[in-house]
């Protein structure tokens, strides 16, 4: 039978100690090339504990080297640190599926559709919920940048975020709500929104508005329009 193929029970698991000491897990990959005979017994070890038929002492040693007996449950730990360490780093929970840990993002991107299909598992998303995890990415990034914007309306009296303002962030999306208006893809709630906020559409015809009312101002002091070059004023 299959425990004659894969010898000896302490050997196998003197070889998974070793494994352990090696690579920091018990998390022997299937069908592993170096040791093939391991892996397969790795597997026959998780398929007895479920069926109750592995011996207490040897689950007892087993987990003293800590052994994973559900796979899927210590990848899944595995990248929800992952996360937590992500967001520590950068604020937010919005991982690009392409960026440094493409891993992340997928994973990421994985558990936003197991929530759509409604077969994530509960206490999962409430555990993502309390690290506030972006299950709308888009509409979660719009808001957090529009809420940026509002801070820099109240610091500023404006929303004239310059080209090259220190959020750079900040910067591309108010440049990036312009274009979308002119090529009418800008939903009209956010049109709305960024209206009643005093957002600026049209730079040039803002910047000329501006100068028009500095020289009624002028005409109106000096009894003219002839302003001097390189006025100092």
């Amino acid at each position: 039978g299959i425990e004659k193929t894969l010898g000896s029970w302490d050997v196998q698991f003197e070889k998974l100690v070793a494994y352990q000491q090696e690579y920091g897990d018990c998390l022997v990959p299937s069908r592993w090339e170096n040791d093939k005979q391991l892996s397969s017994w790795v597997d026959h070890q998780r398929n007895l504990k479920k069926k109750s038929k592995l011996d207490a002492d040897k689950v007892k040693r087993l987990d003293q080297i800590g052994f994973v007996w559900d796979v899927r449950r210590q990848a899944w730990e595995t990248q929800f640190h992952k996360l937590i360490a992500y967001k520590q780093e950068h604020g937010d929970c919005f991982v690009p599926q392409l960026g440094k840990d493409k891993e992340l993002g997928v994973w990421v991107n994985n558990q936003r559709a197991t929530k759509k299909k409604g077969s994530l598992d509960a206490k999962k998303i409430e555990r993502l919920n309390e690290l506030g995890f972006a299950w709308e990415p888009f509409e979660e990034a719009w808001e957090a940048q529009f809420q940026k914007l509002a801070a820099y309306k109240k610091e500023h009296g404006d929303c004239l975020v310059p080209k090259s303002w220190e959020d750079k962030q900040l910067a591309l999306w108010v440049g990036t709500q312009r274009s979308k208006k002119t090529k009418g893809d800008l939903n009209a709630d956010r049109v709305k929104r960024l209206d009643e906020l005093g957002f600026v559409w049209n730079i040039d015809q803002h910047d000329w508005e501006a100068q028009f009312r500095k020289l009624l101002a002028y005409q109106q002091e000096y009894g003219d329009c002839l302003v001097p070059s390189r006025w100092e004023n």
